[in-house]
């Protein structure tokens, strides 16, 4: 039973950040869920015991090799241990969709950071034969299950949304705004995100598909996301219907590329003051298919 059940008057917040239930999937399987198609309880004990036993035999194996390669990275270069760590806890917030204003969420979610860093650590110490993606996708699921069930629940589809925008925000774009061939096509073929101006005079970030599903992350369906932002109205869609991506002609080409195209609004690049300036520079809508 978990501690939030035993709890008759609920749990507080900090108790619950400090002792974390982890859920235990209802199935016939447990906790294993990558049995073989048509397994049972009986399997999923066998294999349990199994694991018991080989943890019996060799039991602290693998952790006196981590730690004694962790205690030579402390004094080989203790300040870039540090540096690797805090980047790796920083990644995982940051994929997970962890909202940094808010202190109970990054404090939850760093229990779950700190384990993906320790894995990756791992990996890098020849410890285990693991590789990055699944170290994010192991912990990062049990993080999702466990933070929808905890006080404030967390949607990992709305928290991929958020993701995405403040990713997006963030990105060096390439400018297409200006035209007049100052961005070759190979270039604008390979940025990640393109500022555009949609026919209506607004600014667009035209995403490149692959980088989008990047932010969005192994655990959610980049589909729902991209559903998610058009409905905010955030996502502009093809004119014609059915996709939510639009075709960017790109610049010195006969060619076309699609991107979905995200309206963010910032002050500095919708403001009238703003667009009355670009029009001043002779900058000229591009058309988005």
């Amino acid at each position: 039973m978990s501690l939030s059940a035993q709890a008759s008057n609920g749990r507080l917040e900090g108790e619950a950040v400090r002792l974390i239930d982890i859920p235990v999937p209802r199935r016939r399987t447990g906790i294993f869920d990558r049995l073989q198609k048509g397994a049972t309880g009986r399997d999923s004990r066998l294999l349990a015991e199994a694991l018991e036993q080989a943890a019996a035999t060799y039991y602290g194996e693998a952790g006196k090799v981590f730690i004694k390669k962790l205690v030579q990275d402390v004094g080989n270069n203790h300040d870039g241990l540090t540096d690797r760590l805090a980047g790796s806890i920083d990644r995982f917030l940051a994929k997970s969709g962890v909202d940094s204003e808010d202190p109970y969420e990054v404090r939850f979610a760093k229990r779950f950071a700190l384990a993906y860093a320790a894995g990756l650590l791992a990996i890098e110490y020849g410890v285990v034969p693991w590789s990055r993606e699944i170290v994010y996708r192991s912990i990062g699921r049990v993080y999702y299950k466990t933070r929808s069930r905890t006080i404030r629940p967390v949607d990992p589809v709305q928290a991929a949304v958020k993701r995405v925008i403040r990713r997006v925000r963030a990105a060096n774009v390439v400018d297409l705004t200006a035209g007049g061939g100052q961005v070759n096509a190979r270039r604008a073929r390979r940025a990640r995100v393109l500022l555009i101006t949609h026919t209506d005079g607004l600014p667009l970030r035209a995403v490149r598909p692959d980088y989008f599903r990047s932010l969005v992350g192994p655990l959610v369906s980049s589909i729902k996301v991209a559903e998610e932002l058009e409905t905010r109205k955030l996502l502009i869609p093809r004119g014609n219907g059915g996709r939510r991506t639009r075709q960017i002609p790109i610049p010195e080409s006969d060619q076309r590329q699609d991107r979905y195209c995200l309206r963010l609004p910032d002050p500095q690049t919708s403001s009238p003051k703003s667009k009355a300036k670009n029009a001043a520079h002779g900058r000229s809508p591009a058309p988005v298919g």
